[in-house]
């Protein structure tokens, strides 16, 4: 005779696997832990973007004023215009001792620098002044004694209640030579 044994009972202690409402709570909590790993890492880069174009317009901006700067400092003279060329707040001519002259111009949202020994072979470049979604103006200006003191000022007007940027760059005319 052969021994039998006992069935287990759906309610007993002896029972294998999950039951379904067990595996749906654990798919839930999975999903919500997927859900916030995810935002945490949009979220970070986000940042990171934020973080690189900031950096880029630090960058571009410190190069435009170290160029700046000394084109400023290499001049001799700021002249009010160069043949067709009006210097004003969005043209300023800086002629070199040698005769050759470096202009930058504001126009059609962009800066433009050119240099030549005229304004007919003056070879434009744009300048460029990092990303930004913001509208960006600039205007150039000259102060002090004997207006030796050249300023170019970039505003950026930001939107959604943001505060507004201003940049100003300041060079003497001729540097330490005068």
């Amino acid at each position: 005779m052969t021994a039998r044994r006992p069935s287990a009972s759906i309610m007993g202690r002896n029972r294998f696997g999950f039951t379904l409402i067990e595996m749906l709570v654990i798919m839930w909590v999975m999903g919500i832990l997927f859900l916030l790993g995810g935002a945490i890492l949009l979220g970070a880069i986000r940042l990171e973007q934020v973080g690189d174009i900031a950096y880029e317009r630090v960058m571009v901006r410190g190069l435009l004023t170290d160029q700046f700067r000394r084109d400023v400092d290499q001049a001799e003279e700021a002249p009010d215009n160069l043949n067709e060329l009006r210097a004003g707040l969005s043209c300023l001519i800086l002629r070199r001792p040698d005769g050759r002259y470096v202009v930058y111009r504001w126009t059609d949202d962009q800066l433009e620098r050119g240099e030549g020994s005229s304004d007919v072979d003056l070879a434009w470049k744009p300048v460029g002044l990092g990303k930004t979604s913001a509208e960006l103006t600039l205007d150039f200006g000259h102060s002090g004694p004997e207006e030796r003191l050249i300023t170019l000022r970039i505003r950026e007007v930001r939107k959604h209640g943001l505060p507004n940027r201003e940049m100003t760059l300041v060079a003497v005319l001729g540097g330490d030579r005068q």
